[in-house]
């Protein structure tokens, strides 16, 4: 594949930054305002998730990194990741399922799309993408505990969302931290059987 010009690496930056600016103000209101969702924390070895000023040099190296080769997953995922940090959840959104084109049973790009779809208020479609890493992962507490939110606090379906609750008290793979988070969400469920 041939290398990029230099108008056309100039036009990715360009159009990279003005996406960063448009939606940089956004982001720091909602996330303050939208707190629910739980991700798993880094594993070691991954790069930090925070907002920082390097985020849009490094996506911009990743964009070329794309450009020359569009399945690489490893830049796909950093730049999912990366817009994810700065509360860009949209643009975040395409590259996730950009990555699950490529990667479809990897359940790993189904929580970020599902996070990402749970900001952007399409609840319906982050309980189906939740859905589907239980599947492929039935022990995946994170998994469990979005999903019970969403079923508890979006979707109307409360029992199904206690259920979701206590897999996670079950789950060998959940932290201290988020069992108790599940212990909170039954003990507060209108239905409280615990």
């Amino acid at each position: 594949m041939p290398a990029p010009t230099g108008k056309g690496a100039k036009l990715v930056l360009i159009l990279v930054g003005i996406c960063l600016l448009g939606v940089l103000g956004y982001s720091m209101v909602y996330r303050v305002q939208h707190p629910f969702l739980t991700q798993q924390r880094e594993r070691p070895g991954q790069a930090s998730q925070q907002p920082s000023r390097d985020n849009m040099g490094r996506i911009a190296e990743l964009m070329s990194q794309i450009q020359e080769n569009p399945r690489d997953v490893r830049a796909l995922t950093e730049v999912a990741r990366r817009f994810m940090s700065m509360n860009a959840f949209e643009r975040a959104a395409k590259f996730w399922e950009r990555v699950l084109r490529i990667s479809p049973e990897d359940p790993e790009p189904r929580q970020g799309l599902a996070m990402c779809y749970y900001r952007l208020n399409r609840h319906q479609d982050a309980a189906r993408q939740l859905r589907r890493v239980l599947e492929l992962d039935p022990d995946n507490a994170y998994a469990h505990f979005n999903l019970g939110v969403l079923l508890t606090g979006y979707l109307e379906e409360p029992e199904k969302g206690r259920e979701h609750f206590r897999q996670v008290l079950d789950a060998e793979g959940a932290n201290a931290e988020l069992r108790d988070r599940a212990r909170r969400e039954l003990s507060q469920s209108p239905a409280n059987e615990e």
